[in-house]
């Protein structure tokens, strides 16, 4: 994803690359989608009635349906096995000297709450991490 990245920016090196796992309650919002899912029809309006009993989520609201929207458009959004944000930053720091060299960057791995107004760390998803470049 990162080389595409750079093309698309016609871009041929970063200084800096930060994998961003995404927060514990997306993990749990997407594990809750697939459970209705798996007993109610996959439409929208189904979903977030769902959802939406949940306090935490609700407070949450529109973070919320803009990721259940995102999910309606692309299925594989939704992971085929569970892992946890521990099993996650563990998997990518275990690579991280290996994309370091295949991105001859600095890399870091660093957890969604960790990084604060940006819109590419919001955009993280279990197995699906946010990417920020730095030239």
């Amino acid at each position: 994803d990162v080389n595409e990245i750079l093309k698309a920016m016609r871009k041929t090196q970063a200084k800096i690359v930060t994998i961003v796992i995404a927060d514990d309650w997306k993990r749990s919002l997407l594990e809750k989608v697939k459970d209705i899912s798996k007993r109610e029809s996959l439409k929208m309006n189904i979903i977030m009635k769902e959802v939406m009993k949940d306090p935490d989520f609700r407070k949450l609201g529109k973070t919320v349906s803009n990721i259940i929207n995102k999910i309606m458009r692309d299925l594989s959004l939704l992971p085929k096995i569970h892992v946890t944000l521990e099993e996650e930053m563990n998997l990518f720091t275990n690579a991280k000297e290996f994309l370091e060299r295949e991105l001859s960057c600095k890399v870091r791995i660093v957890k969604e709450s960790d990084v604060k107004n940006n819109p590419k760390a919001k955009a993280a998803l279990p197995l699906k991490p946010g990417i920020i470049i730095e030239f």
